[in-house]
């Protein structure tokens, strides 16, 4: 069954609350106050099973100016409106205010019923009929049927019924496999039950016993029970009015304004990019930190809002706003947003919401903008490519794609796939899935090659630069995993190599010309004839004829070639060594495990100034392991 709601809109007293009982027996004025004034106060609710195939949920909104706030929570979840003008009165002020609001949240369609048309002549009929036109026209209620209907007797129930019907099956379903959302309405205790929340199901579903989290607070709950039109059931799908029975919460920790969804998911916003148009009627322009409400889903909040590009924007335009908010939202990329007056509280605009996590536009606004023109709610993949290219070297994974819609993560990961076989982005891993726009991947490419070509024309004489080194001086603004993908990238195509911890371009080898290879040569030489009492590193270095900086990378050079090993800073000892050391020890151990340090240092022939560098190296090299005051020699 398809399941859609309708959401009342026109001017106080104008027979919306009694239209709707009309049509479906219910009354939705729920409150004592509004039974004995006579005119809705708060949102009210009601249903209607038009057809075995279609169930129309009624939201009936208040009509009084003072009460629009309560009509924004009610009027943001529907599908299509049902707009109420009176015979006897025709347009009035807040006929033309709900309709601004129905525009700016784009609810697509609608419907017009002219109230109490037994009690004005045919005449006056057709004058509200031809005002309503000319007013409607060129806006999205400019082809919607005029129905004149009474209440009190009935005519053209049957009418609107039959219209109710056609525009149902014509709105296009909400997306039931999208994630859970339901912005609350309404919250409440009953006796046996505990807390029960109220709201339309925005899209997903939601069944008994799921987890959800309320935003923007942060609590997690589990459903008990749940209920649509106040009949039980065991889950609820989009598009439906739904109640739900929540666990272990109490009433005074949720408030209207909160939504439910999955638990996890979603980044609370205290500020939002968006797209606004300024009403024509708004008596004040938009101007640097105005003040203003903002209703969004259910809730309404005190924030500032400023132009985003130009100075002003001005009635009747459109440009773009970032809005900071007083108290934090659960925003994503496609919501509708109405903008208020703070006073004389009157709606000045609205909007879409396209970044409900903004950086920064200080120092970068033109990025910002484009940004912003390329964030479309109505093309999901290019968005996403839109964040990707935004997120420049830093990349961008599926969970922060996630937190800024609604789509199921499968519909994510088809996207990112699919943009990274077009060769869109370049895929950096796979769970999660992250990626880099190709653009910016190809830069790192680049930038990495300069900086190992940058490094053999500094240091001719290293194999190559050490990763770290590497990272350093162009991942700072990047990942490990997008680190070590460029490397990849580059090592399959040969254009780099990496050999342990030391990257070179591809083709490269170190040529020592005849005065570095004798210097090589006479560094070795030294250190093998040295055994375990080697020289200072210094008095070594002076002897060469080469640069002490030369003559530094030939000793790393030896190092990488494992003919030194480095013991300390400035201690080295011939590979042979070092060697001839292990063989010693393993011969000592026939008699003994045991050895102390005057035994070393007998058994070496060395001074304690080697002997305990050299233990302590072979210590590192889980040759010998300290004992308190002895070593034990681990050699087989």
């Amino acid at each position: 069954m398809k399941n859609i709601i309708v959401g009342t809109a026109g001017h106080i007293d104008h027979g919306k609350s009694t239209l709707v009982k009309a049509l479906t027996g219910i009354d939705p004025d729920r409150l004592k106050e509004e039974k004995e004034r006579g005119i809705t106060i708060d949102i009210g609710f009601a249903d209607l099973e038009l057809s075995s195939e279609v169930h129309i949920g009624f939201v009936d909104v208040p009509g009084h100016e003072r009460f629009i706030k309560n009509m924004l929570a009610g009027i943001g979840g529907i599908d299509a409106v049902l707009l109420v003008v009176a015979a006897d009165e025709s347009i009035m002020p807040q006929t033309r205010e709900h309709l601004d609001i129905c525009a700016l949240l784009k609810i697509p369609t609608g419907i017009i019923a002219i109230t109490k048309c037994d009690i004005v002549d045919q005449d006056i009929l057709e004058i509200v009929r031809g005002e309503l036109r000319a007013h409607v026209k060129n806006g999205f209620l400019q082809n919607a049927p005029i129905i004149p209907v009474s209440a009190a007797c009935g005519l053209g129930l049957d009418e609107l019924k039959k219209a109710l019907l056609k525009t149902a099956q014509s709105v296009p379903s909400r997306n039931s496999q999208a994630v859970f959302r339901l912005p609350i309405d309404r919250c409440f205790t009953r006796h046996g039950f505990g807390t029960i929340v109220t709201g339309t199901l925005m899209s997903g579903m939601i069944s008994r016993d799921e987890e959800v989290e309320i935003y923007p607070t942060g609590r997690k709950s589990r459903i008990r029970n749940v209920q649509v039109h106040n009949r039980p059931v065991d889950y609820a799908i989009a598009g439906q009015r739904t109640a739900l029975n929540l666990q272990n919460v109490e009433v005074s920790e949720i408030q209207r304004g909160m939504q439910l969804s999955v638990p996890n998911r979603f980044h609370p916003s205290l500020m939002v990019d968006t797209k606004l148009h300024l009403l024509e009627t708004s008596p004040i322009p938009l101007t640097k930190r105005t003040r203003v409400r903002l209703h969004h889903g259910t809730s309404e909040v005190l924030a500032t809002a400023s132009p985003m590009g130009v100075k002003e924007i001005l009635p009747g335009q459109t440009s773009f706003a970032r809005i900071t908010l007083e108290s934090s939202i659960l925003a994503v990329l496609g919501d509708h947003f109405i903008l208020r007056r703070i006073s004389p509280m009157v709606t000045i605009g609205g909007g879409t919401i396209l970044d409900a996590r903004p950086v920064s536009s200080r120092k970068n606004l033109n990025s910002t903008l484009e940004n912003l023109m390329n964030l479309d709610p109505n093309d999901l993949k290019k968005a996403i490519l839109q964040l990707a290219h935004r997120s420049a070297l830093s990349g961008i994974d599926e969970d922060q794609i996630l937190s800024r819609t609604l789509a199921p993560r499968e519909a994510i990961r088809a996207l990112l796939s699919e943009l990274a076989r077009s060769n869109q982005i370049e895929q950096l891993a796979e769970n999660p899935f992250q990626a880099i726009a190709k653009k910016s991947f190809e830069q790192l490419c680049q930038k990495s090659v300069d900086a190992i070509k940058d490094f053999h024309t500094r240091q001719p004489l290293l194999q190559g630069i050490s990763k770290g080194e590497l990272y350093s001086a162009n991942f700072k603004s990047s990942s490990q995993t997008c680190f070590k993908a460029v490397m990849d990238y580059l090592s399959a195509r040969g254009q780099i190599v990496i050999e342990q911890d030391r990257v070179r371009l591809g083709g490269r080898e170190v040529t020592l010309n005849q005065r570095e290879s004798s210097a090589k040569q006479q560094i070795e030489e030294v250190f093998r004839k040295a055994g375990l009492k080697v020289p200072q590193l210094q008095e070594v270095l002076s002897t060469l004829t080469v640069p002490e900086s030369q003559a530094k990378q030939l000793l790393l050079m030896l190092t990488k070639e494992r003919k030194l090993i480095k013991i300390s800073e400035n201690l080295f000892f011939h590979t042979d060594s070092i060697n001839q050391l292990k063989n010693v020890l393993g011969a000592y151990r026939k008699e003994t495990e045991k050895i102390d340090v005057g035994k070393f240092k007998n058994l070496t022939g060395i001074s304690r100034k080697y002997a305990i560098p050299l233990l302590e190296y072979l210590d590192r090299e889980r040759i010998t392991k300290r004992v308190g005051e002895f070593r034990m020699i681990l050699l087989k």
